[in-house]
């Protein structure tokens, strides 16, 4: 997706985009040296940002791949319920995939665990 695409989705609903981060899919280098992977909307404006957290603004042909961001699980759920879709949890470096009516993984038809709901980052999918 490009910066353009991103920009204008958000002046649209601002309060959807704002915190949201992307991966810049080229690195970004600005006048300075510094290397730019991380993309994030704030304040009504796409910038990158580095480990040091300087920002740079973006052009509108820089191609972003947006980055999910960690939801609680019951959100999580009602997506997964809403679109019939999957989910995943990330849970102690290990990530699973969940979907279907029994709510078990794609790969192996394990069932979530009370440990993965409790503490484990979910996304939607």
């Amino acid at each position: 997706m490009k910066a353009y695409d991103v920009m204008k989705l958000a002046a649209e609903n601002p309060q959807k985009y704002e915190g949201k981060r992307y991966k810049v899919r080229d690195t970004l280098i600005d006048r300075h040296g510094r290397e730019y992977e991380t993309a994030i909307f704030k304040s009504g404006d796409l910038r990158v940002c580095g480990d040091n957290l300087l920002f740079a603004h973006v052009n509108s042909k820089t191609e972003l791949e947006e980055i999910p961001q960690p939801v609680p699980f019951l959100e999580a759920v009602k997506a997964k319920g809403k679109d019939g879709g999957r989910i995943i949890c990330n849970y102690k470096g290990v990530t699973k995939e969940y979907g279907g009516v029994a709510f078990t993984t794609i790969d192996y038809g394990e069932p979530v665990t009370f440990d993965e709901i409790l503490h484990g980052e979910w996304y939607i999918k």
